[in-house]
């Protein structure tokens, strides 16, 4: 069974009050969705999942789900990073359940193998 998944959003754009997530992706969302649709093909649209998530967590929360490391914790990355792109594995599980969640919402196949 075939299942299309659309990208992920990244973190809020850091340094702005009452930020909101920007596209990135341009038209491709769009054209997954539309064809998708035409084809009867089950869609994770994780786009979608993660941008509500991310808005409602807001900015300094949404921190601890991204590679956001403190100068020092760690002997490879003694500078730290501010990395709003790449989950630690908080974001990642987070991101795993958003799409267990759409599995079982639209009753695809896959559904009988996950929790």
């Amino acid at each position: 069974t075939e299942i299309y998944t659309l990208s992920l959003h990244a973190a809020l754009p850091s340094g702005r009050p009452g930020r909101q997530l920007q596209p990135t992706h341009g038209a491709y969302p769009d054209v997954i969705r539309a064809v998708a649709a035409e084809e009867k093909v089950g869609l994770l649209d994780l786009e979608a999942a993660t941008s509500k998530w991310l808005q409602e967590v807001g900015d300094e929360p949404s921190r601890k789900f991204f590679m956001w490391i403190e100068p020092g914790k760690f002997a490879q990355i003694p500078d730290g990073r501010k990395d709003d792109t790449h989950f630690v594995g908080a974001g990642a599980v987070h991101v795993a359940e958003l799409a267990i969640a759409q599995i079982k919402e639209q009753k695809l196949p896959l559904a009988q193998w996950v929790k």
